[in-house]
Parts: structure tokens; sequence; C-alpha cells
């Protein structure tokens, strides 16, 4: 079943699937033993950097062929907009700090926008859709030999905080 519309060509994720196996030409991985090192970390206060790092070191260990592992986070800063968290294979987690006033519109070309304008909570992109979307990241991650993109938002809300209202893995 198809969730999004043909031009952007997603379909969706099943994360609600709890067996070893990671998906079509993926290898399985134990998903518990992950999120069991996930939970930990966050129970022993570790930085979203240090978790990401994490994370994506033990998917790779696990043999999934991971590019890039990402994660935005919104802040309310006067400063900045998001918190930009990458794991790359060759660059490992960095951080980026992006200030309001830096290439405005970016979000509104992103998968991130299209899943929140349609809501999507998980979105999947193979091959052929990185090759013929529209999304300028895209091509980028393509470029670099992605030959797949996984979207999961979370999103949560806080009345405290009405302005952070999700990230993005």
């Amino acid at each position: 079943r198809r969730i999004c519309d043909i031009n952007r060509q997603a379909s969706p994720c099943r994360f609600a699937d709890r067996r070893a196996d990671a998906g079509e030409g993926m290898p399985s991985m134990d998903h518990a033993e992950i999120t069991a090192w996930i939970v930990e970390q966050g129970l022993t206060g570790a930085s979203v950097r240090d978790l990401l790092d994490g994370f994506a070191q033990r998917v790779v260990a696990a043999g999934v062929p991971l590019l890039r592992a990402y994660i935005a986070l919104p802040t309310v800063n006067p400063n900045f907009r998001v918190a930009n968290h990458t794991w790359t294979r060759s660059g490992g987690a960095a951080v980026e700090w992006i200030p309001h006033e830096e290439e405005p519109g970016t979000f509104d070309r992103s998968p991130f926008a299209y899943m929140l304008a349609n809501g999507l909570r998980c979105s999947r992109w193979r091959d052929d859709a990185l090759k013929s979307a529209s999304f300028p990241a895209f091509a980028t991650l393509k470029a670099q030999g992605a030959t797949d993109y996984i979207v999961h938002l979370v999103r949560f809300e806080r009345a405290q905080a009405p302005a952070l209202t999700g990230a993005a893995l």
C-alpha cells in the first residue's frame, strides 16, 4: 500500500515488524540489543552526538551498509533554528548549529517537510526514487552512493516549549 503521492515515490516503513530481518536486501541484526543500548544511553545521559555515533557504529557492525545517519532537533534559541547531528562512515558524528537566517526554505524542500505536510511518520525511498524525487538532498546522497533513504519522524509536543515539535531520524 502506497501512502505518498506517486511523484515522491515513497513507501511506508514497517517498524511494527519486530523480526530480525532488517528488510529486503538488508542483513539481520539484534534489534533488542541495539534497543537496550539506546535505552541505557538515555538513562545515563549520553549526548545526542554520542548516542548517534554509538547507534550508527552498532548498525554498521551488524552488517547494515549505512552511509549516513542524521538527527535534526529544533531549538528554542534566538540564534539557532536547529541542531543537525550527522554521522558518516568517514567522519563519525558531528553537530552543526544552523542559524535562523541560513538557507531559508531548505526545510520546505526536504523529505521531512513533505512527510509532515502529508501526515507521514515514516517513509522509505529506494534507488529509483532517489534518482527521480525532487528533493535536493537526494541528488547529493545519490552522488555519494546512497541506494535507500529511510526517515522516521519522532513528533513530540511540550507545553513548556511549543516550538519544539519533533525530531527527524
